[in-house]
């Protein structure tokens, strides 16, 4: 198993895990706008179940919580006990862009233990923390720092991964 992870982590640049300071949300600011669609647009094919498109519905005019006029969602997975993230754009009903894995659901002791989302109306960066399911390894804490930019999420940076006990 350590051998899956040194091989993991050998693949991420060495400037990714750098310890140089984190981005913090002050320094990527935009301006939060008002949100104008009134329903969902259906295009895309990965949001399926009644239960997803009820939850992003429920969020259509509702103010922006990231990067000026986007929603951050998570909505359940067909697997249960994680969730998958979506940016809604409050102005198209479009969803814009996904975080490209599936984090642990929250709860209340994962809070405790440092997992939690960083966003603002008013910035452009995301920050996650939490625990990243890998059916093959085991669970692995990571931080996450991503930028919404032209519609789409960047990966800005990366901290080291940390393994925690599989479930």
């Amino acid at each position: 198993m350590k051998a899956y992870l040194f091989a993991i982590v050998s693949l991420i640049p060495f400037s990714v895990l750098a310890s140089e300071n984190e981005p913090v949300l002050k320094d990527f600011p935009t301006k939060a706008s008002s949100c104008t669609a009134n329903k969902l647009d259906s295009s895309d094919r990965d949001i399926t179940s009644k239960e997803q498109k009820s939850i992003l519905k429920e969020r259509l005019g509702k103010n922006p919580d990231f990067a000026g006029h986007y929603y951050l969602i998570d909505v359940p997975t067909p697997k249960g006990g994680v969730r998958d993230y979506v940016v809604l754009d409050c102005i198209t009903g479009r969803i814009g862009a996904r975080l490209p894995k599936a984090y642990e659901d929250y709860s209340e002791d994962n809070y405790k233990n440092g997992y939690y989302t960083q966003l603002l109306p008013s910035s452009r960066l995301l920050i996650m923390r939490g625990v990243v399911t890998d059916p093959e390894l085991a669970h692995i804490y990571q931080s996450e720092f991503y930028e919404m930019k032209d519609g789409k999420l960047n990966l800005l940076r990366r901290g080291p991964p940390k393994i925690v006990k599989k479930k």
